[in-house]
């Protein structure tokens, strides 16, 4: 099994920020760093790596999609990209696109976002291996989620790919909270908030004696967050990462659907409900686990029924009559 992660890097400024997902989280400026760290990261805490006590992590593949603008901006530079990448011995491949302004620009980034993840299906070692792919669409321009999911949607008919996730860390989304590395190793950041006029001494004052944002009362902690540009580097975000696979996975369930009403063909509403079936039962919920038994037991009687019909198994008075295997009428009557 081959994993590849793809990622696109934007021209904007990023801001540091805790970006987390369920109980995990990661503090970065950027978000492909979090990503590397909550999906690629070995569950075995033991294994650390020496560099900034950063966990170990799996083997994988990285492509990054990016605008010579973004090139230049973001991953060139100290502390930009390409810096922080080669602190945990990772070299990824550059995919330069257009920005797509034009007709020809969407079609160059189709091509290439289709290429970066083809090429990299094609190496596997046998029809039997699997690629993993994970895409973070946090920085790509509007067009490229939708250009990603269709070529998605394409190269999976042709190989064996397994897309794992969309991922988009919600920046705007995130919450400011008190910053705790202002109580350990930025307290020099309070000296320069002394001379703003919007900024109260007295708060500056208690930040500078204290040694942990919870030693900090209720009001003075609102009243930070309430001006959080006039107290700039007292705080951070906290950032969700929304995992958008779920609509990559109703665009499935629309091409097997569709299939079925056009073709009377069951197959594909089958084999995702069979995946879907043991997620659930890899799980705790216990009514997703009862739907899931319903919807398959459902989907079963219909593939039976429309089995009985497309092979012509008409019997009625024979003893094979009740199976629905073997019966039209008998599969109509269960469904």
């Amino acid at each position: 099994m081959s994993k590849l992660f793809v990622t696109v890097l934007g021209v904007n400024k990023y801001s540091d920020c805790i970006y987390y997902q369920g109980d995990k989280s990661f503090r970065t400026p950027f978000i492909q760093e979090a990503l590397i760290n909550l999906l690629y990261q070995v569950k075995d805490e033991d294994k650390i790596l020496d560099i900034d006590y950063k966990y170990k992590l799996q083997d994988f593949d990285m492509k990054i999609l990016l605008t010579e603008k973004a090139l230049k901006i973001n991953y060139y530079g100290e502390n930009k990209l390409k810096s922080i990448l080669e602190k945990y011995n990772i070299t990824p491949e550059l995919v330069i696109i257009p920005e797509g302004k034009t007709s020809d620009e969407l079609w160059d980034i189709f091509d290439k976002v289709s290429k970066t993840i083809d090429e990299t299906a094609n190496k596997l070692n046998s029809d039997k291996n699997t690629l993993d792919v994970n895409i973070d669409i946090t920085h790509s321009l509007r067009n490229i989620p939708m250009q990603i999911v269709v070529a998605m949607n394409y190269l999976t008919l042709f190989n064996n790919i397994n897309l794992e996730g969309i991922y988009y860390g919600a920046f705007e989304l995130g919450e400011f909270h008190i910053d705790d590395n202002l109580f350990t190793c930025n307290k020099s950041t309070l000296d320069l908030l002394y001379d703003n006029p919007n900024t109260d001494n007295n708060l500056l004052n208690k930040l500078k004696s204290i040694t942990c944002s919870k030693d900090l009362d209720i009001d003075s902690k609102n009243e930070i967050l309430r001006k959080c540009m006039d107290y700039r580097g007292c705080t951070i975000k906290h950032a969700p990462i929304c995992n958008l696979y779920t609509y990559y996975d109703l665009l499935k369930w629309t091409n097997a659907i569709n299939s079925f009403i056009k073709c009377g063909n069951t197959e594909e509403i089958n084999e995702l409900t069979r995946l879907k079936k043991d997620q659930a039962f890899k799980s705790d919920d216990k009514a997703y686990i009862e739907d899931m038994k319903l919807v398959s037991y459902v989907v079963e009687s219909l593939d039976k029924f429309t089995n009985c019909i497309n092979t012509c198994r008409g019997m009625y008075d024979t003893k094979k009559a009740k199976n629905p295997q073997n019966s039209i009428k008998s599969a109509y009557n269960i469904l």
